[in-house]
């Protein structure tokens, strides 16, 4: 058996993708939200035009999800290449400073193409039974920080210099070409039980999606979400609004950052663990707290790292769980999971309304309240006898 960090260092290989490829996602991902002035200012996109843009690639993910079924069932290849082919093309066209028309259709397509992509490597690493699957999402998880770091720093070294924000996508989209490139020599496992025709492919999504783990995955799937950028934005409002320098309020999504590096490396070097898996919702909860309670800097800083550290750990153990709780349809179920999960992107709203007649701090007791919800209800809702076995004639729940 040869070992996870050895197969990491071999080219061309699933883990080698693997352990990249979201942070590839977090690198592209920041550069359209980061250059909402600069479309306003040098392509005359109003600041409506720019949040539909930030919109569309929401809404064009999810009504392109019938696509990323395909992953498990279609050339897993082909799949991954074309999804980082499609999100170079696109970055492409921001690069070119393309017209409003042709940036809605890119950031409608984008997102499609980034779950065609993410699912492709992510359903074949599941199947990998020689690999610690939870270490080296671990692994993966806190490089993914380190592409958290790449998209900004582009942008800031492009707005100090002649590259500009055009050349800080130029240069995304030739990085994402090259890992395209690589996908080329990957050899990715053949789909199990692959369907032929896309009715069929429909049918079996819809069957896994009426199982009952994977209703579980979703609804703590849609308590995790809030609690990543929309919880950060809220906490960094409340510390520039009380009188900090925008710098000084952004130490705390260094500290968010921090503690999620943290938290990463603890699962990527001892895994999952039942220990691990009980304590991570209370972190999280006990984190939220602090930086919600006690808004001073040193306490701020704190608890949002360990907010961080406790949002990494429960995020990973549900990422484990979306990739096996059904054997050869990893995709399938993170698609459905994803789907559903997003009905969370009206927490924000619901905070934000809080916020404008209560101020921000009654904002984020929305946000308190979601993480007391994971704390509750966390291992309920990821009990290893939630599970339900598929069987041969499809993926029916399991009679308790």
């Amino acid at each position: 058996m040869i070992r996870g960090r050895t197969l990491a260092l071999l080219p061309g290989t699933v883990v080698g993708a693997a352990l990249v490829v979201r942070l590839f996602d977090e690198w592209w991902s920041y550069l359209p939200a980061g250059i909402v002035d600069d479309l306003h200012r040098d392509l005359g996109i109003s600041y409506a035009g720019a949040g539909w843009l930030l919109s569309l690639m929401t809404f064009g993910a999810v009504l392109g999800s019938p696509l990323a079924l395909l992953v498990d069932h279609a050339d897993r290849r082909v799949c991954a290449v074309t999804g980082a082919t499609v999100i170079a093309v696109c970055l492409a066209a921001f690069a070119a400073g393309a017209p409003f028309a042709v940036l809605a259709i890119a950031t409608s397509t984008v997102g499609t193409a980034s779950d065609l992509l993410v699912e492709s490597i992510e359903a074949s690493l599941s199947e990998l039974t020689e690999e610690r699957l939870d270490r080296v999402l671990g692994r993966q998880h806190a490089l993914s920080a380190v592409g958290d770091l790449i998209g900004p720093a582009l942008l800031a070294i492009g707005a100090a210099t002649s590259l500009g924000w055009r050349g800080a996508f130029a240069i995304t989209a030739v990085a994402m070409l090259a890992y395209a490139a690589y996908l080329v020599t990957v050899p990715f496992p053949a789909p199990q039980d692959a369907r032929t025709t896309m009715r069929e492919i429909i049918a079996d999504a819809v069957t896994v999606a009426k199982r009952r783990d994977v209703w579980r995955l979703a609804a703590i799937e849609m308590l995790i979400s809030p609690l990543d950028e929309p919880f950060l934005a809220f906490v960094v409002a409340r510390a520039a609004a009380g009188g900090r320098s925008e710098g000084i309020a952004q130490l705390l999504a260094v500290a968010v950052m921090a503690g999620d590096l943290g938290g990463s490396l603890v699962v990527g070097r001892f895994g999952v663990t039942a220990r691990i898996r009980r304590y991570g919702p209370l972190v999280l909860f006990a984190g939220t707290a602090v930086a919600v309670a006690l808004p001073a800097l040193v306490t701020g800083v704190v608890g949002m790292a360990v907010a961080g550290a406790g949002l990494s750990i429960v995020w990973t153990d549900v990422h484990l769980r979306t990739l096996t709780v059904v054997p050869g349809r990893a995709a399938t179920v993170s698609t459905v999971v994803g789907t559903l999960g997003s009905i969370s992107a009206l927490v924000p709203v619901v905070a934000g309304v809080l916020a404008d007649r209560a101020g921000l701090t009654a904002g984020l007791l929305v946000y308190l309240g979601v993480a007391a919800a994971i704390a509750v209800f966390a291992t309920a809702l990821l009990s290893p006898a939630m599970t339900e076995l598929p069987i041969a004639d499809g993926y029916r729940q399991e009679e308790p």
